[in-house]
């Protein structure tokens, strides 16, 4: 057989040229529970810097690379996100600022649905990566990819977008004039969007979709996610108010 990683030819349980198990397969949900969801979250070495520079260089492609079988250099996906949300919860401790980044609907609520939001931001990421894996499964079916492959690629997707966002959580703690926060969310908002449209557009480029068809479905992708996102969690906040 052949090593997805390098293509060598491999008669052994892992790869004699670049180390990759021959046990590697077609990610699936059974698969990726089988390998250990979060395998790597303990031993933070150069794979964990050498996704976060493919995430900044190349990063449509290399995770579409790494979905299709080269996956020996890079970080688990549930592990990285899971590091990248305890630096942001660190950072973000204390940090009486962050309210202002939540949403003005789940602000100021006077419940325990804007508590939970205000307290732990970061469960916010589950609704998200989970409306754009809908969304992104929908939209690009032709790709013959599967549910979880959508959900590990839209797992480093928001990994990239928490990583750009680091500086901006880091700055809350140093601003005192409240009035200059709204617009550097604003800002990074805009990034975010381009940033995601970049990931979105390499990772597909290379599924043969005509490059404004890709266009048209990478924006309907992140316009769609984002309202989902936003109807998931004012339904999460109604349901709250019913039961309390």
């Amino acid at each position: 057989m052949q090593c997805l990683n390098c293509n060598n030819s491999v008669k052994e349980n892992f790869c004699p040229n670049c180390g990759q198990k021959t046990s590697t397969h077609r990610f699936s949900f059974s698969y990726i529970f089988d390998n250990g969801v979060l395998n790597g979250i303990f031993n933070v070495n150069k794979s964990f810097f050498f996704t976060i520079k493919e995430l900044f260089t190349r990063p449509g492609h290399s995770i579409r690379e790494y979905i299709q079988g080269k996956r020996i250099r890079h970080i688990n996906a549930f592990s990285l996100l899971i590091l990248l949300i305890a630096i942001e919860f660190l950072l973000d401790f204390g940090n009486v600022n962050s309210n202002e980044a939540l949403p003005e609907m789940f602000k100021n609520s006077g419940d325990s649905l804007d508590q939970i939001f205000e307290t732990y931001p970061q469960l916010t990421y589950l609704i998200v990566i989970c409306v754009t894996t809908i969304s992104s499964y929908l939209f690009f079916r032709r790709s013959k990819l599967n549910f979880a492959e959508h959900l590990i690629m839209n797992i480093y997707s928001w990994s990239g977008l928490i990583v750009l966002g680091l500086p901006l959580t880091l700055s809350f703690a140093f601003i005192d004039d409240k009035s200059l926060i709204r617009p550097l969310i604003n800002i990074y908002a805009l990034i975010g969007f381009g940033y995601a449209f970049w990931f979105f557009y390499q990772f597909f480029s290379g599924y043969r979709y005509k490059k404004i068809y890709l266009v048209l479905r990478v924006l309907l992708v992140l316009i769609i996610s984002h309202i989902l996102r936003f109807i998931t969690l004012a339904a999460l906040l109604e349901i709250n108010k019913l039961t309390n």
